[in-house]
């Protein structure tokens, strides 16, 4: 039921995969069956980050402006299924994030006191010129990657809905059919509506996670 343009197959959020090895597996294990060949790169490596590779840049969406932003999007972007600004209207989108009604020093310093690896929070102000709340002034946080290989991108990105929600829950509003769909499940939503524990809804997602990783190397290039 949560297939969609944004999750149409069943694999992890962040898979490590190349557009390529991604078409080789979703050909085969998805009965896709089309006449498939895939040319291999040369002099790269699964371990390089893009700004390791000496490469130009390229947006590969609108609002994801730098490595900064793509490394944190496979979290953030669960902001999309709230009411909160994911900083789409203004120059850093998806390294910030807000609303009118938080108070930005309660929330970082809350956002900071869980000692998530590999980052850290700033207090922010900012005023989206698009999307969600445009034209008010926001305050919010702003996310600082300091260990990219210790960053956990999904799971930074549950706790930061799940402090908002905690701390402003008459204000905070889930747009939830989306949420779920950029889960794949209603499970962490529901996780958080019940103030149960998200690292037991962690703890569920290894099995799965170690199935993706076995079948992952089958289509592995590099």
């Amino acid at each position: 039921p949560y297939s969609s343009f944004v999750g149409k197959y069943p694999i992890t959020i962040t898979h490590g995969m190349t557009v390529g090895e991604l078409a080789r597996l979703f050909n085969e294990q998805f009965l896709i069956n089309c006449d498939l060949t895939v040319i291999p790169m040369k002099n790269w490596h699964r371990g390089q980050w893009f700004d390791e590779t000496g490469l130009k840049w390229v947006n590969p969406s609108p609002n994801i402006r730098s490595l900064r932003a793509a490394t944190v999007y496979p979290g953030l972007c669960f902001l999309e299924g709230t009411n909160i600004s994911e900083g789409r209207g203004t120059e850093t989108p998806f390294e910030i994030f807000g609303a009118p009604f938080i108070d930005k020093g309660k929330l970082t310093a809350e956002l900071n006191r869980l000692n998530l690896p590999g980052c850290y929070f700033e207090p922010v102000e900012f005023i989206p010129t698009t999307s969600k709340w445009e034209g008010k002034r926001c305050e919010g946080s702003r996310i600082i990657v300091t260990d990219r290989e210790k960053f956990l991108p999904e799971q930074t990105g549950l706790y930061i809905v799940q402090k908002i929600h905690d701390l402003y829950p008459k204000q905070f509003e889930w747009i939830s059919s989306h949420f779920d769909r950029l889960l794949g499940s209603s499970k962490p939503r529901e996780t958080i509506v019940k103030s149960k524990s998200l690292n037991e809804l962690f703890f569920s997602w290894q099995e799965r996670q170690s199935w993706f990783l076995d079948l992952r190397d089958n289509y592995l290039l590099y």
